[in-house]
């Protein structure tokens, strides 16, 4: 059930967007995946946060929920609560409760609705 769930949430996400839509998902998991190198190579948790939260988002909006999920489960590790005022100077936005609010939205998708 939930492979089939997970069909056709890809289906709605890509094929029933417009193209441009489709490539500017696929444009932002390119530019997430650079930026996460990078925020590696810095060792920047901050960044990290930010990087992963990008990588999840996009990624659960192609419909790839598991690995999207896993992103936003990384963002969450390396927040810091300390860096608040840091991520909403950076983000305009609690990257923590976005990406619980996400990884709860794409774990509904999968089937785990209670």
């Amino acid at each position: 059930m939930r492979i089939y769930i997970k069909a056709q949430f890809q289906a709605i996400s890509l094929h029933v967007l417009p193209a441009s839509e489709v490539t500017r998902l696929l444009s932002s998991c390119q530019i997430g995946e650079k930026v996460v190198r990078m925020a590696q190579n810095a060792g920047d948790r901050v960044m990290l946060t930010a990087a992963h939260q990008l990588m999840g988002f996009t990624l659960v909006h192609m419909g790839e929920l598991i690995s999207g999920s896993e992103n936003l489960e990384r963002s969450i590790s390396f927040y810091d609560a300390g860096q608040h005022q840091t991520y909403i100077s950076f983000l305009r936005l609690d990257p923590r409760i976005y990406s619980l609010a996400q990884v709860t939205r794409a774990l509904w998708l999968l089937g785990f609705n209670s």
